[in-house]
């Protein structure tokens, strides 16, 4: 079995090659199937193309797309395929009854992939995302969070009324097709303030940045990427590493970047670099550091 593991779309994606589906309850007993109330002990079997789902969680509909598929439903949690499988099984939310309408017209495009490009004209940064389809690409049914509804580019919003889901960063709302340009208007980069302090805090701030010049760490030879990186940054003056250190960078073939070579199979060194934990900012301080160098 494959699963498309594709953020942004609201169905779970499954492609089976030859094993028997087998869907279990996370969420208490399934009470309902296929319009069939399942008390304890229950159990239906339906054959068809879509089935409806309760549980304590809600309402999920299970669709094939490779014909009619015989299934099993107990109320114990379990769902079972009466036979093996060759093809594709989506599973979907149904916040309301409403929703079905547009879940059941584009459920037949899923996507299995997505590339992400980008590209720069003066001040203004273009994010894309283009997913790969099997179905119709303009009919691709992806969720958009507030922050992408703002930035894109041409969008083919579908009204909010007709699909939504509340997560912790807002309500995703749906939009059609299979390619997303997110464009940014991006600010004048500078080291400088952008206005003069006060007169009146000049004092304050070079008692300040005394204190914090007489009690900068000290840099020493660096052992990992964590702490050295932090004091490199805050120095801003190392330009290099010595050829002495413990802390040797490597290339990992398998994701393709740059980690601390002795962690490569050990999760605890240097707070999980081996396993790409907190890149962005482990390296982030010597990327700070090399610009104020500059």
């Amino acid at each position: 079995m494959t699963s498309y593991l594709v953020p942004g779309s609201p169905y779970l994606t499954f492609s089976y090659a030859g094993a028997t589906p087998k869907l279990t309850s996370a969420n208490g007993p399934i009470t309902s199937f296929a319009g069939t109330v399942l008390g304890s002990g229950a159990s239906t079997t339906v054959t068809g193309t879509s089935f409806q789902v309760v549980n304590g969680a809600g309402t999920y509909i299970i669709y094939s797309l490779s014909g009619a598929l015989r299934l099993t439903a107990n109320n114990a949690g379990t769902i079972v395929a009466g036979a093996q499988f060759k093809g594709v099984l989506r599973v979907v939310k149904l916040n309301a009854p409403s929703h079905k309408a547009l879940l059941d017209q584009y459920v037949a495009n899923y996507p299995t992939g997505v590339n992400t490009d980008y590209d720069f004209n003066g001040d203004v940064g273009t994010l894309r995302f283009t997913w790969t389809v099997t179905g119709n690409a303009a009919n691709l049914l992806m969720l958009t969070w507030p922050h992408h509804r703002i930035k894109m580019r041409n969008p083919n919003f579908l009204p909010t009324s007709s699909l939504s889901y509340l997560t912790t960063k807002g309500y995703m709302y749906p939009a059609l097709g299979n390619v997303w340009n997110l464009v940014y208007n991006l600010p004048t980069i500078t080291w400088n303030a952008p206005r003069t302090p006060d007169a009146s805090c000049n004092q304050d701030l070079i008692a300040g940045l005394q204190y914090e010049i007489t009690n900068l760490p000290a840099v020493t030879m660096p052992g990992d990427f964590y702490f050295f990186g932090g004091r490199f940054a805050a120095v801003s003056r190392l330009a290099q590493f010595n050829s002495a250190s413990t802390a040797i960078p490597a290339y990992e073939t398998g994701w393709g970047g740059i980690i601390n070579r002795a962690g490569y199979n050990n999760v605890w060194v240097d707070y999980g670099n081996g396993y790409y934990n907190d890149h962005h900012f482990h390296y982030g301080y010597f990327l700070a550091a090399a610009a104020v160098i500059a």
